[in-house]
């Protein structure tokens, strides 16, 4: 099993999973040669209450391998990481303090009726069991410190005692929820009790909400204005960021990609240089992951980094730069400008590579021009073949996955959805597509949009696929707006899967020539060996 390299891009509640990750030291626990191991350790510490630890520890289990437990400890952690999460966020906790009842009881029944229509399983929307998720999320949070310092410190031990009973209760089945109705009238009845421990009904609303979220999978998730703008504006590919990507790698926060026209750029911060510190706090080399969302923040706030200086040879220059950065909204480009690939023994290959880093309502323009600006720069030698890199590519936005593929299969289908509608083909139909050889670069990062392109082009004979297996997401979210409390729900809408076969979820595409993952240091990311495969197979197939 390889040991995932943690990276960190800015955008924010997309990205929320990966960011999960990075809070967690993985240095701190070295990566078992067992499956049956790591789940040990995972219980262990979950029954120590190290939600972030065991977080760590689930997901380093293959998602092929992972049992009905492992998954349940996956959700039960993720969702305690997600309560401290959003207890931390003061001011969505004030907006949601003056909420008056009435209209927290308003918000319940549109969020209820939100899930029952636009969930993907109809099965797992039952009134009832959406009420109870809330019970249970309420009464999780209860036991939280923060959450009772915050809303409950006046509150007498018995009455608080009495409260948790009457929740228990509830979440053993003395409830009857049988309608959207009922619900909303059982939820109105904890609101009513809540408020006798003067407990603001917007508070027990944003438990009770999240609850019926989490209970569904791990990319349900209620969004808060602050997280609702920046996936709204991520789609479009905007972002509030100083300009970089960081990646810990060998214990070091090593700078992986610099934003064309972004602060990061502008301060002469290039791919490999190494952060030694954050705000006058040395970067951690046991968690250099943790170190990096410091680098997150909000619109116009400013962070200083600390940069090492260092000769061609790799001698050490002091002292080492100090750097003054603004965060700012800016365009993040989804797909690098593309270069081409030289052996050293030819003047010209006409072999090109371009990476694409996300997918966004951009991504196919840009992809586009790329691969023009590459013929124009390559003149007479032409683009014989090209190596499409994704690695390390969370997806994004679906429509963007579909564009992609499109402009490399002339018709035929992409993809199949499988959603409360029934099954959609979704098919290509372009006579002008590009016609070039062409590899993919795929690993365990490869995910969701990214995995519907490789599957596409695997399936159809399109490509040859080079690396590991794909992370093996095979679900499909949209963003809901909830216009009454300026927040939204992201939801799991279907399901999609490659034409010729089953659903890739927990397995992921495989690759058509498996290369073990090299150790991927500022130095060599770009010649390893999956990239010398790729760039052999279009070597012979140009000539």
């Amino acid at each position: 099993m390889d040991k995932p390299c943690v990276r960190l891009r800015p955008g924010g509640w997309v990205a929320l999973l990966a960011m999960l990750f990075v809070l967690t030291p993985a240095s701190a626990f070295p990566l078992p040669d067992n499956v049956d191991l790591l789940r040990r350790k995972a219980v262990e510490q979950v029954e120590q209450e190290q939600w972030g630890a065991a977080f760590d520890l689930y997901v380093r289990i293959p998602r092929a391998e992972r049992t009905a437990e492992d998954r349940e400890g996956c959700q039960t952690c993720l969702r305690h990481l997600l309560q401290a999460r959003r207890l931390r966020d003061k001011p969505a906790q004030v907006l949601l303090s003056r909420l008056p009842p009435a209209q927290a009881v308003a918000i319940y029944r549109d969020v209820l009726d939100t899930l029952q229509t636009r969930y993907v399983d109809r099965d797992k929307v039952a009134p009832v069991r959406l009420f109870l998720d809330g019970v249970r999320e309420l009464r999780a949070a209860l036991n939280e410190r923060v959450f009772v310092d915050d809303h409950l410190a006046d509150v007498r031990p018995e009455a608080l005692r009495s409260f948790k009973a009457r929740l228990d209760a509830l979440h053993d089945g003395r409830v009857v929820a049988g309608s959207l109705k009922d619900a909303r009238d059982q939820f109105q009845a904890v609101l009513q009790a809540a408020q006798a421990l003067r407990l603001k009904p917007g508070v027990v609303l944003l438990e009770f909400v999240c609850g019926a979220c989490h209970g569904l999978d791990e990319y349900t998730l209620y969004l808060g204005p602050r997280q609702l703008g920046e996936a709204e504006a991520e789609r479009d590919g905007r972002a509030i960021t100083v300009g970089l990507e960081v990646a810990a790698l060998d214990q070091r926060l090593v700078v992986t990609r610099v934003y064309r026209n972004s602060p990061a750029e502008e301060a002469g911060l290039r791919p490999g240089d190494v952060i030694w510190s954050i705000d006058g706090q040395p970067v951690d080399t046991s968690m250099p992951g943790a170190a990096a969302v410091r680098l997150l923040g909000e619109e116009g706030t400013l962070v200083d980094v600390e940069v090492p200086r260092m000769t061609p040879d790799g001698m050490l220059l002091m002292p080492a730069r100090a750097l003054r950065l603004e965060r700012r909204l800016i365009a993040v480009p989804s797909v690098d400008p593309g270069e081409e690939l030289r052996d050293g023994l030819r003047e010209h290959t006409g072999v090109g590579l371009i990476r694409i880093a996300s997918f966004q309502r951009t991504t196919a323009h840009e992809l586009k021009e790329a691969i023009f600006d590459l013929r124009a720069r390559l003149g007479d030698a032409g683009l014989r073949a090209l190596v499409l890199d994704l690695r390390g590519n969370p997806g994004g936005s679906f429509a963007a996955g579909l564009q992609v593929a499109e402009l490399f299969l002339q018709e035929g289908v992409i993809t199949y959805t499988q959603g409360r509608s029934g099954k959609e083909a979704h098919r290509a139909n372009n006579p002008g597509a590009f016609t070039m050889p062409l590899v993919l670069l795929i690993d365990g990062e490869t995910a969701s949009a990214a995995e519907v392109v490789a599957g596409a082009m695997k399936e159809r004979g399109r490509a040859l696929l080079v690396g590991q297996a794909t992370f093996g997401k095979s679900t499909l979210q949209d963003v809901f707006p909830l216009d009454r409390l300026k927040a939204g729900l992201q939801i799991t809408i279907a399901r999609f899967c490659p034409a010729a076969r089953a659903a890739f979820d927990g397995r992921g595409v495989t690759p058509d020539r498996p290369v073990e993952r090299s150790p991927m240091s500022a130095a060599d990311a770009q010649r390893d060996a999956a990239l010398q495969v790729a760039e052999q197979v279009l070597k012979m197939v140009s000539r």
